[in-house]
């Protein structure tokens, strides 16, 4: 019978030497670059490289929305480095090493529900403080995904253990740091700060954990997404999501309302993100819009389109989060335009297939839809047609012949709509929507459009 790890300096040796030794390597490699001063992209792409799988990743996190909204081809590390900036390369390739160790150690239910709620966090307070530099968002980002490294790492590699502190925690009787205790000799935090300290991930992380560093905005935002990630299932109409609904509103100079919206959007962008990190099997454990029972005062259609051309003229002249543009816009065209289901999709790393970034009407919708492009001179498939043109264009019956095989797949019959995102002349996604089978009308087209347009102008505004 194995004999059990017990305290911390066991822990920590445990998944620095015998679990996870290739994370260690890694993030000590990445670490010796930044402190090195003659370092380049060449360098960190010759770290990154050694592992094949974290490459890939880290380029498709590279070619997503959230860093390459212009869609500019990114294919290799030092490009990576070069166009979005050296730092955050080390950032997503941190991120990235930590959670594909984890998944790849175990896939336990607590170890999948942890990741899911790091996402989230990482998402609300990132978004929390848009108002700061990229780089600070960066680092408050990185903090909350990592905040509890230790007991993420606990459930990757704890083995019976893991068994042992699920039995024990079921007991309404017992507390978390008892459990820990009991089971493991030390505590989750207690674990995370070693490993912090060990990787040398950064001071925020430390500061979070330590309660004498609250007041500091960067992480006073860790600390509020963090609770939001552990709460939000209560709903936004708990006493305890009212109270972290004014800290967001007053730590982000935003109404009440502005803040509600935001926690809501950010748990969409989350899955999203999720999905792009590699992390997929997360995504249903994290909580969308519609399950944190987000409470509206009902607004016709036009009201909704009314609204968000509001938020678009707001938006022009200032540094906004492109997340928030295509939030703002899918849900105008489900609600306002009343299209049933909606998709705003990118091209992938090999620039042959469209993937779903954005989807509102289905569940599934983000992870089923994948439109492969075809670039023939006789265009057979409506995303082809759209890609050639630059226009956009209504699947009905009249252009039945542009229902290729995988739209099919997704839509058997009824109508659909596509329209090109443009950025500079330059497609850099589209837009996609259907009735679930219905037909879609000549209004809903234009209104389609027109809000497409308004998304447009403050894209060539960033």
């Amino acid at each position: 019978m194995a004999i059990p790890t017990k305290g911390l300096t066991q822990w920590v040796k445990r998944i620095n030497k015998m679990e996870m030794p290739a994370l260690a390597t890694v993030i000590h490699e990445l670490n010796a670059l930044t402190e090195n001063e003659i370092t380049n992209a060449d360098h960190l792409a010759k770290a990154i490289l050694k592992d094949a799988s974290i490459t890939s990743q880290v380029l498709r996190v590279a070619n997503s929305v959230q860093y390459n909204p212009t869609a500019v081809s990114i294919s290799t590390i030092s490009k990576a480095a070069v166009y979005i900036g050296f730092q955050e390369v080390k950032s997503i390739c941190l991120s990235v090493s930590v959670i594909d160790s984890l998944l790849k150690k175990n896939n336990t239910q607590l170890l999948l529900e942890s990741i899911a709620r790091s996402f989230h966090a990482a998402v609300q307070a990132k978004n929390i403080v848009r108002h700061l530099p990229e780089s600070k968002r960066e680092e408050v980002f990185i903090a909350a995904l990592l905040l509890h490294l230790g007991e993420m790492a606990f459930y990757g590699v704890g083995g019976a253990q893991v068994t042992q502190f699920e039995e024990k925690i079921k007991d309404p009787e017992e507390t978390l740091h008892n459990v820990c205790l009991d089971v493991l000799g030390v505590g989750f935090k207690t674990i995370t700060k070693e490993l912090v300290k060990e990787w040398s991930i950064g001071d925020l992380i430390t500061q979070c954990l330590n309660a004498s560093s609250a007041g500091k905005a960067e992480v006073n935002a860790v600390l509020i997404a963090d609770a939001i990630s552990k709460n939000v299932h209560l709903g936004l109409e708990s006493k305890t999501m009212q109270k972290l609904i004014l800290s967001v509103a007053k730590m982000s100079g935003i109404s009440e309302k502005e803040a509600r919206e935001m926690i809501a959007q950010s748990a969409d962008e989350a899955s999203q993100v999720a999905q792009t990190y590699g992390a997929g099997s997360v995504c249903h454990l994290i909580p969308n819009s519609e399950t944190i029972e987000v409470v509206e005062v009902e607004k016709n259609p036009s009201e909704y389109q009314l609204e968000c051309m509001q938020i678009f003229i707001s938006m022009i002249g200032h540094k906004v989060d492109v997340n928030r543009i295509f939030q703002t816009l899918i849900k105008a065209m489900n609600k306002g335009v009343l299209f049933s289901r909606c998709v705003i999709a990118m091209q992938d790393a090999s620039h042959k297939h469209l993937e779903a970034r954005y989807a509102l009407g289905k569940k599934n919708l983000l992870q089923s839809f994948e439109m492969p492009i075809y670039k023939q001179s006789v265009v057979m498939d409506i995303f082809s047609w759209v890609y050639q043109h630059k226009v956009a264009k209504h699947l009905d019956l009249e252009n039945e012949a542009l229902r290729y095989v995988p739209l099919k797949r997704l839509l058997k019959e009824g109508d659909c709509w596509v329209c090109p995102i443009l950025y500079m002349d330059k497609i850099i996604g589209v837009f996609y929507a259907d009735m679930d089978g219905g037909t879609i009308s000549q209004k809903q087209c234009l209104d389609g459009k027109m809000l497409i347009t308004q998304a447009q102008q403050v894209l060539q505004n960033l």
